[in-house]
């Protein structure tokens, strides 16, 4: 309660400073409304500043609040207003959507908040352009608030957004999924000639963006079989896209890349090892079934060992399931090093069931020793089993009463046995076409089937006939494939009857062709691709593409086919473009992510893929595996790149042993970059050190003085030691160009200060120069000039 009064009151306080500014301007009581937002914002902050929560609406309210208040400032001028709104507000990425819309309505109204009219405008159109989770009806439901708070303004832009609001929720139809699944039965036939063709792929990819930003939800597509499919169209434009797709924040990147890894090893494009190396990027569920498959593919004893004790550690981070650690027991031989391990790991689970850290899948079942058997003599008697209305009185009959899931197929067990076997074949064809019976009683039917009807030639004879009879009955509900598996898994293994179900689809599709939607001829596509050749699956692929095109932007995702959206040929090179990408992400955990996959290159001697990473080094450019709008942080990529090669050169020095000159190079006649510069410096003496005379005494003597002063120590605390610093001279290097973030001289300048004994402002100074004079960085360094900034808006993990 303590604690609770304590927050009750603090909240209290962070608050009732901008109501009471507020108030002050509904009543007049303001001479200086500059000042007195900063003396608002500092009582504020000097309390803000203390608390912290992850997800706290404070600042939003607080916001909010901010919002009324220039609505109300009348007697501020158009001028003062904006440059008050430029400080204040349009800096602050807290701010709820509404309260855009709020002061955008009021800004298109009020003559002193004329000036902030397009501001606002743009920053909402920001907003929603780069909302990529929100629903069709949220979106369009957002263009229409802008379309009515510019109504007065601009009729013509307000006609724009009220159009890109019915754009929103009717560009494709309502059959968009079922559209589609269609377009990608056509993409998934087309690869499988393996006849890559990067074009075709990247529009592909591009479509599936679109079909993402136009489903309701998530859920009513998959975003992982997109990239599947695109990888297996040209697997470049998939490591490529989805490296852009991170870049850009779209989808789950932890979530697609297991998909993406996973289809790349099965079709043997990339290395079984280089698809475990990209396990550090996964979301933890799809660590155990991706260890499962690659020790089920590996012939390599040794490449097994280590992805099971990679696996056994990536489990215990994760905290893992009971049954995740059940299937790796399933795969690891009894006599593999890591064995005892995992028994340890499961027989503890076992012995502490109340710790499993899953619910029990089996919860729901429930036992028949406490359920009473149905008497089956009553629930048949009198009936003939050969005609549909028999069967339809058994199972209703059946239906009425308790628990009957419990005994649904000891039901057609009993039903089966009761048919005379010069019946069976009345009995099947009746069963599938009586109308009342449902696809799933059907699958229940023929399941408990008994095994001596499956020996008698008669059933055999007919049993092409019954598949082209259910298939056509249920058409719309099964493709090809699924018919075989749902029906007829265990009945017939010897023989293909495919061309009969498909028969019996294509019969069903002609003879309820009257009563068909749309969404059923998309179907009709997923079900009879396997009978179109290769070619024709190429040109339905392109014909179908271009319907979608004609609906996008054209700068829409990364815009139409260009020259810089093609990936490297070679594949090694592709698949470490998408690692290097990491290294240089502007989010910390995508960089470790990054080095933990270079790691593990080195540790299963990929010397391959390190070869290449270490030639990507030579560029200062991400090329098409990031958005060409987004600046690419080159200096990133390369120093973590190196702190990863640094830690793999203490255990093995031998795999980099190729590229020491390189790395000799970067320590010693690279950019003047001290952390770079340092951990080139460690990877060379380590390969030193386990092999001595692969550099000149004179070389080994510079690298171990590099980030090494060759002056003396002076203690600056000693006024009488101190030493004259020309950057203490107090001349200036003019007015500041670039902005310095408010946080970061307190975490990155005050060391630098207390080493160099210089002041943090002139730190500040001497890091704008180098930013604007050597690196040629054109902007001031502002939030909103990051062509990212919309990115961080609406940040996700």
């Amino acid at each position: 309660l303590e604690n609770k009064i304590k927050e009750f009151e603090q909240v209290v306080n962070i608050l009732l400073p901008w109501y009471i500014l507020r108030l002050k301007v509904v009543v007049g009581n303001i001479q200086n409304l500059r000042e007195e937002l900063i003396s608002t914002k500092r009582k504020s902050e000097e309390i803000l500043i203390h608390r912290w929560r992850e997800n706290d609406s404070l600042q939003y309210e607080i916001s909010s609040v901010f919002a009324d208040i220039l609505s109300l400032a009348k007697n501020n001028s158009k001028t003062q207003i904006h440059s008050i709104y430029k400080q204040f507000f349009n800096q602050d990425k807290k701010i709820w959507i509404e309260d855009h819309f709020k002061l955008l309505r009021n800004s298109s109204r009020l003559k002193h908040l004329k000036n902030i009219s397009s501001l606002e405008e743009t920053t909402i159109r920001n907003v929603i352009e780069a909302s990529k989770d929100e629903e069709p009806e949220t979106t369009a439901n957002w263009y229409v608030e802008v379309a009515r708070a510019i109504l007065n303004l601009d009729k013509n832009d307000s006609a724009i957004y009220f159009s890109r609001a019915l754009e929103a929720v009717s560009k494709f139809g309502d059959e968009i999924g079922q559209r589609w699944k269609a377009i990608s039965a056509l993409a998934e036939k087309a690869a499988q000639n393996k006849v890559y063709n990067n074009q075709l792929s990247y529009r592909y990819i591009r479509c599936a963006e679109q079909v993402g930003e136009s489903v309701g939800r998530e859920k009513y597509w998959d975003r992982n079989h997109a990239i599947k499919i695109c990888s297996k169209l040209a697997p470049s434009i998939g490591l490529s896209s989805l490296s852009r797709w991170r870049d850009r924040n779209i989808g789950w990147f932890n979530e697609q890349i297991i998909y993406l890894a996973r289809v790349l090893v099965e079709d043997n494009v990339i290395s079984l090892s280089s698809g475990w190396a990209l396990t550090p990027f996964f979301r933890e569920y799809g660590i155990i079934d991706f260890a499962c498959f690659c020790i089920a593919k590996s012939s390599s004893q040794k490449i097994k060992e280590y992805i099971i004790k990679s696996a056994i550690h990536q489990l215990q981070l994760n905290d893992a399931p009971y049954k995740d650690w059940l299937k790796l027991k399933e795969k690891t031989k009894s006599n593999s090093p890591e064995y005892r391990k995992i028994l340890d790991i499961v027989e503890f689970y076992e012995n502490n069931p109340g710790i499993t850290n899953e619910n029990d899948d089996n919860d729901y079942i429930i036992k028949k020793d406490n359920l009473r058997t149905p008497n089956w003599k009553i629930i048949f008697q009198g009936i003939d089993l050969t005609i549909g209305e028999g069967i339809l009185e058994a199972l209703e009959r059946f239906n009425k009463l308790p628990d009957i899931y419990a005994y649904r197929n000891s039901f057609w067990i009993e039903l089966n046995s009761r048919i005379p076997e010069y019946d069976i074949i009345k009995y099947l064809k009746t069963l599938v076409l009586t109308a009342d019976i449902d696809d799933y009683e059907v699958k229940y039917a023929l399941t408990n089937l008994p095994e001596r009807w499956k020996k008698k030639i008669s059933f055999q004879h007919n049993l092409p006939q019954i598949y082209k009879l259910i298939a056509a009955r249920f058409f719309l509900n099964y493709s090809v494939e699924e018919f075989g598996k749902q029906f007829f898994h265990d009945i017939e293994k010897r023989k293909d009857y495919s061309s009969d179900i498909l028969e019996g689809i294509i019969e069903g599709f002609i003879n309820n062709s009257e009563n068909l939607q749309a969404n059923s001829y998309f179907r009709f596509v997923e079900i009879v691709k396997d009978i179109i050749s290769h070619e024709e699956a190429i040109k339905l692929l392109d014909f179908a593409l271009e319907r979608f095109e004609i609906h996008i932007n054209k700068e829409f995702a990364d815009g139409q086919w260009s020259k810089w959206l093609t990936p490297p040929n070679n594949i090694i090179d592709a698949y470490t473009g998408l690692i290097w990408s990491a290294l240089g992400s502007p989010v910390a955990k995508v960089r470790w992510q990054a080095v933990h996959s270079v790691r593990k290159l080195c540790e299963m001697n990929c010397s391959k893929e390190v070869s290449a990473l270490v030639k990507w080094m030579d560029k200062e450019t991400q090329d098409a595996f990031g958005n060409i709008k987004f600046p690419f942080y080159n200096l990133h990529s390369r120093l973590y790149l190196l702190i990863a090669f640094s830690r793999v050169s203490i255990d093995l020095p031998e795999i980099l042993l190729p590229h020491a000159n390189v790395f000799m190079k970067i320590a010693l006649n690279d950019i003047p970059h001290v952390l770079i510069q340092k951990f080139a410096s460690e990877v060379v003496l380590n390969i030193e050190s386990k092999f001595p005379k692969t550099f000149s005494d004179n070389v080994l003597h510079k690298l171990k003085d590099v980030n090494v002063s060759q002056l003396p120590i002076k203690n600056s605390k000693d006024v009488a030691n101190r030493q004259y610093n020309p950057f203490d001279s107090g001349e200036s290097f003019g007015k500041r160009k670039f902005y310095i973030e408010m946080d970061f001289p307190k975490y990155w300048f005050n060391s630098l200060s207390r080493i160099f004994d210089i002041s943090i402002n002139k730190i500040i100074e001497l890091v704008e120069k180098v930013i604007t004079s050597d690196w040629k960085i054109k902007d001031d360094g502002s939030y909103k000039r990051d062509p990212r900034h919309h990115l961080w808006r609406y940040e996700r993990d």
